[in-house]
C-alpha cells in the first residue's frame, strides 16, 4: 500500500475563515449573471472608476469573488460623496451577486435592497435606471427563491419581466418567464410552470433571429434540465442543436455537453437493462463536444463527465482511459487561478479514485494538494474545507484511516464555522463511514443522525436535479438513511428501534420527494391511529430482512432474517412474475409461503394476542410491487385472516373515518379505443353495474375530457373520485399518468385538476379510486408512482390496481366494494377484503391474479 504524505504540507490550522457557499442551483437568466455584470459606459465618467469596475468584473468571471467584493468596494465611497446613486447602484448589485456567490445571503440580501432602495428615490425614469432596476430585480427573485419565499420571488420577476418589456430586451423577458416558471414550481404549480415554459417555446419556434433563437432553446434546454423535466430538456436542447449545426453556430459544442449531462442524469435513475444503452448514448454526446470545441472549459466539462462514464461503467465503454487522462491533466494545467481551476481539480481527482483498479492514489494526492494551495491563495474556506475532506476519503479508502479521520473531521470544523451545509452533509457521512470502520458505533450512528437532520434541513435543495448539488437521492441520500437504520438495529432496543422506525418513515417523504421533485410533503407524526391495527416496517438491508412492528400502546416488536439484499428482492420479483393466470398456483404459493413464514409468522401470536384486524404495512424498495394479500401461511391468504392497506408512512396519514351517508360518486372512464390506446370493454360493464348502486355523475369516453373531469371536480362536492381508464405507475415522474379521451394526464397535472376544488364550499375526496392502472413493465420501483399519486392527490384514501385486468374480474370487485363500502361498520380495508374475498372463494377468479391486484393506500378507517 502507498502511504500519501500531505497531511503536514496543508498547514490545516492556519487556513482563514470566510464566506458561506451555496450550490449555484437556481437558474437567474436576464442574460446569465456574467453577462449582467457588462457596464454601461455612460454611467460612468471617471477612467480610473471604469478601470476598477472592469477589474473586478475579470475578478469574478475568474472566480476570484474576494478579489471582485474588495475592487467594488472601494468604489463605493466615491459614488456617494459625488451623489451618483445609479452607479452606487449599479456596484451595490454587483456586489451583491458576488456576495450571493460565496454564500453570504444575508449580506447579498441588504446589499440588493440597498441598491433597490437607492433606485426608487430617483423620481425621474430614464432607460438607465430601468436596466439597473430590471438586474437589481433579477438578483432580489433568485434570493427570495433561495430563502423559500416562492412566491415573492414570483412577484420580483413579474416585475422585472415589466421593465424589460419596457426596454425591448428580448433576452430579459425570456430569462424573466423561466425563472418565474422555477418560482411556479417550488410553489407546486406544475401547470403554471408548465404553461410559462410551453409559451417561451411556441415564441421561440416563432423567431427569425437564428442566434437568439438558439440561445433561448438552449437556456429553455437547460431550465428543464434543472427543473427535473428531462424529456422536454432533450427536446428543446436537441431542436437547439439541429439549428446550431444547420447553421454552423459556435454553440453546437455547448448543446453537446447539456445533452451528454440529460444522459448521465438518467443513468441515475434507470434501472439496470436500460442504463447500456443511455450510457453509450452519453459518452456519444461528451465525445461531441470535445471534438467540436477549443473552449476550454466545455473541453474540460465534457472530459471529466466522460472519464466519470468509464469509471462507474468501464465494461460498457471501450475508450482510452489513459489518453484521457494525460489530456485532462495537461489543460487543467492551463488554467488560471479561480475557483473553476479548484472545483475542476477536485473533479478530476474524484473520477481518478474512482477508477478501479488501476491505482492513481499518488497523482490524486498531488492534486487534491495543488487544489489545497490554490483555494488558500483565494482565501476560499469552502473550497478548502470541501478539498480537504476528498483528501480525507482518499487517505480512508488508502487504508490510512486515522489520517483520513483527521483530515474529515478538521474539514467539517471548517466548514461548520462558515455553515456551508452541502458540504457539512457530505463530510458527516464521511466520518460516519470513518467512526464505523474504526468500530466505534455510537460515534458512526451520532454523526450519521447528524447527517440526516442536515439532509432534511436541505430537503428542497435535494429534489433539484442540478449536477452543481453533487447529490444524487439513489448515490448519496437513501444509503445514508439505510445505513443509519443498519447500525441501529444492531442493538435493537426500544430507543434504537423508534429511531429506525422514524428513519425509515422520513426516508418514505424522502424518495417521494424526489420522485416530484419538491419538497410539498407535510409531515404529521400521529400513533395509535387504530386500535385493531398493527402497523408492520419491512426494511431491506444489505444483509437481512428487518421487520419492526407497531401494535396499539405495546413496545415495538422486531425480528430479522439473514438474506442479502439481493436475495431478499429477487424472492419479491419472482412472486410478482407467478401472479399470472397462466402459472400453476403451486408456484405462487411456494414463495407466497416463503415470504410469509419470514415477515409474518414471527408475530403470528402477538397479532392473535393483540386481537389484531387490520395490517398496515409501510412497504420498501421492490415489495411495492407485490400485494402483501397473497402472501400464505400453508392453509390461507393473508388477506383471509386480516384487512390489508398500504401507507408510504404514519406520518402522511390523516386518520379520520369514512362517512358513507351522501356518499356520491364521480366517474371518468374509457371503454373505446382513443390516443393509442387500446378499448377497455369491461369498463362499460364496470361503470354500468357501479352506477346502480350510488348517486353518480358519469364522464364516459368523449365526455371524459380533462377540462370536463376538472370542471365537475371543482363545482361539486364528490367524495369518491373514480377513474376507471389506462394508466400507469413507474419511478420515473415522467411515465406516472392516466389517460383522458383527449389527452395524457400526467400525475402532476392530476395533481391539480383534484386539488382546483374550492376546499371552502366542499366535502373532503375520501377516496380516489384507478381501477384500470398498472405498474411500468421492468421497473423495481414502479409503484413509486402510485404512492406519489396517493398521497399529493388530496385524497384520503387510494384503491388502485397494481396490474390491468381484461375481463369482467374488476367490474364484480368494484361492484362488491361499493357494496361493502355503504355498510357504516365496515372501514374501507374491510370493504376492500370482502369484495377481494368474494372473488378468491369464486370457482372462476379463485386465483390471485384476478382478487389481489387491488390495493388501498392511506386512511384505511
Amino acid at each position: 500500500m502507498i502511504k500519501l504524505r500531505f497531511i503536514n504540507y496543508l498547514k490545516i490550522s492556519c487556513l482563514t475563515l470566510i464566506l458561506l457557499l451555496i450550490p449555484k442551483n437556481l437558474l437567474s437568466l436576464d442574460s446569465a449573471t456574467v453577462n449582467n455584470l457588462s457596464l454601461n459606459q455612460e454611467l460612468i465618467s471617471n477612467n480610473n472608476l471604469t478601470e476598477q469596475l472592469n477589474q473586478g468584473k475579470l475578478y469574478y468571471q475568474n472566480g476570484q469573488y474576494n478579489s471582485a467584493i474588495q475592487t467594488w468596494e472601494i468604489l463605493l465611497p466615491t459614488f456617494q460623496e459625488t451623489g451618483d446613486i445609479l452607479n452606487y447602484s449599479l456596484t451595490l448589485r454587483y456586489l451583491a451577486s458576488a456576495y450571493n456567490q460565496l454564500g453570504e445571503l444575508i449580506k447579498a440580501d441588504q446589499l440588493i435592497n440597498l441598491s433597490l432602495n437607492q433606485l426608487e428615490m430617483i423620481t425621474e425614469d430614464s432607460t438607465e435606471k430601468n436596466q439597473i432596476l430590471a438586474q437589481v430585480l433579477t438578483l432580489k427573485g433568485k434570493l427570495e427563491l433561495t430563502q423559500g419565499k416562492g412566491e415573492t420571488a414570483l412577484n420580483t420577476w413579474q416585475k422585472a419581466e415589466e421593465i424589460y418589456i419596457l426596454l425591448h430586451n428580448q433576452t430579459g423577458i425570456l430569462g424573466s418567464k423561466i425563472n418565474q416558471a422555477q418560482a411556479y414550481q417550488s410553489l407546486g404549480m406544475y401547470l403554471n410552470a408548465k404553461d410559462i415554459l410551453t409559451e417561451i417555446k411556441d415564441v421561440l419556434r416563432q423567431e427569425t433571429d437564428i442566434s437568439f433563437k438558439i440561445i433561448g432553446l438552449k437556456n429553455l434546454g437547460t431550465a428543464y434540465y434543472l427543473l427535473g423535466k428531462l424529456k422536454e430538456a432533450e427536446e428543446t436542447l436537441t431542436e437547439a442543436l439541429n439549428l446550431a449545426e444547420n447553421n454552423n453556430y459556435s454553440e453546437i459544442s455547448g448543446i453537446n455537453l447539456s445533452l451528454g449531462n440529460i444522459y448521465l442524469e438518467r443513468s441515475k435513475q434507470s434501472e439496470k437493462s436500460q442504463v447500456n444503452v443511455i450510457i453509450k448514448q452519453a459518452s456519444e454526446y461528451y465525445q461531441k463536444a470535445i471534438d467540436h470545441t477549443e473552449d476550454l472549459t466545455i473541453k474540460l466539462k465534457a472530459e471529466l463527465n466522460l472519464l466519470n462514464l468509464i469509471s462507474h461503467h468501464q465494461n460498457l465503454l471501450i475508450l482510452d482511459t489513459n489518453e484521457l487522462i494525460t489530456n485532462i491533466e495537461s489543460q487543467i494545467n492551463q488554467l488560471n487561478l479561480s475557483r473553476f481551476s479548484i472545483e475542476t481539480k477536485v473533479n478530476f481527482a474524484q473520477r481518478l479514485m474512482d477508477i478501479k483498479p488501476i491505482n492513481y492514489q499518488l497523482k490524486t494526492a498531488q492534486i487534491l494538494a495543488q487544489a489545497m494551495t490554490e483555494s488558500q491563495q483565494l482565501q476560499d474556506q469552502p473550497s478548502s474545507a470541501y478539498t480537504m475532506g476528498i483528501l480525507g476519503k482518499l487517505y480512508y479508502e488508502n487504508g490510512q484511516i486515522d489520517q483520513g479521520l483527521q483530515l474529515t473531521e478538521n474539514a467539517l470544523k471548517i466548514a461548520q464555522g462558515i455553515n456551508t451545509p452541502y458540504i457539512i452533509a457530505s463530510l458527516q457521512i464521511q466520518l460516519g463511514k470513518i467512526y464505523q470502520e474504526k468500530g466505534d458505533k455510537n460515534k458512526a450512528i451520532s454523526t450519521y443522525t447528524t447527517a440526516v437532520q442536515t439532509l432534511q434541513i436541505l430537503r428542497k435543495d435535494l429534489v433539484s436535479d442540478n449536477p452543481n448539488l453533487q447529490f444524487s437521492f439513489r448515490e448519496n441520500v437513501e444509503p445514508v438513511y439505510r445505513q443509519l437504520v443498519e447500525l441501529l438495529l444492531e442493538n435493537p432496543r426500544q430507543d434504537h428501534l423508534r429511531q429506525a422506525r422514524q428513519i425509515i418513515e422520513d426516508l418514505q417523504i424522502a424518495e417521494l420527494d424526489n420522485f416530484f421533485k419538491d419538497a410539498c410533503l407535510n409531515k404529521q407524526i400521529i400513533e395509535n391511529i387504530d386500535p385493531d391495527a398493527a402497523v408492520i416496517y419491512p426494511i431491506i438491508l444489505p444483509h437481512s430482512l428487518a421487520v419492526i412492528v407497531s401494535l396499539p400502546d405495546q413496545p415495538l416488536l422486531y425480528h430479522q432474517i439473514a438474506l442479502t439484499q439481493e436475495e431478499i428482492e429477487q424472492k419479491f420479483i419472482n412472486l410478482r412474475t407467478k401472479i399470472n393466470p397462466f402459472s400453476p398456483n403451486q408456484e405462487l404459493l411456494k414463495i407466497s409461503q416463503e415470504l410469509y413464514q419470514i415477515m409474518i409468522a414471527p408475530i403470528e401470536q402477538n397479532l392473535q394476542d393483540n386481537n389484531i384486524k387490520t395490517l398496515a404495512f409501510v412497504l420498501d424498495g421492490v415489495m411495492r410491487n407485490v400485494p402483501m394479500s397473497i402472501l400464505h401461511d400453508g392453509e390461507k391468504y393473508l388477506i383471509e385472516k386480516y384487512s390489508i392497506a398500504l401507507t408510504p408512512g404514519l406520518q402522511l396519514l390523516e386518520p379520520k373515518s369514512l362517512d358513507v351517508e351522501n356518499l356520491r360518486l364521480l366517474l371518468g372512464a374509457l371503454s373505446k379505443s382513443t390516443l393509442t390506446f387500446d378499448s377497455l370493454p369491461n369498463v362499460q360493464i364496470e361503470v354500468e353495474q357501479i352506477t346502480q348502486q350510488n348517486p353518480n355523475e358519469v364522464l364516459l369516453n368523449e365526455e371524459f375530457t380533462d377540462e370536463n373531469l376538472q370542471t365537475l371536480i371543482r363545482q361539486l362536492p364528490y367524495p369518491v373520485i373514480h377513474l376507471a381508464t389506462h394508466g400507469q405507475f413507474s419511478s420515473n415522474i415522467d411515465e406516472t399518468f392516466i389517460v383522458s379521451w383527449n389527452k395524457i394526464i400526467g400525475v402532476t397535472a392530476l395533481e391539480e385538476i383534484i386539488k382546483g376544488r374550492d376546499f371552502s364550499q366542499s366535502t373532503p375526496i375520501e377516496m380516489l379510486v384507478l381501477s384500470a392502472c398498472q405498474t411500468a413493465s421492468g421497473d423495481e420501483r414502479a409503484a413509486l408512482g402510485l404512492a406519489g399519486i396517493a398521497v399529493r392527490s388530496g385524497a384520503r384514501s387510494t384503491l388502485a390496481s397494481l396490474w390491468s385486468i381484461s375481463d369482467n374480474s374488476t367490474a364484480k370487485l368494484m361492484v362488491e366494494f361499493y357494496k361493502n363500502l355503504n355498510n357504516p361498520n365496515l372501514n374501507k380495508a374491510e370493504a376492500l377484503r370482502q369484495a377481494q374475498l368474494t372473488l378468491l372463494y369464486s370457482p372462476a377468479y379463485k386465483k390471485p391474479y384476478y382478487w389481489s391486484s387491488f390495493v388501498l393506500i392511506g386512511n384505511w378507517l
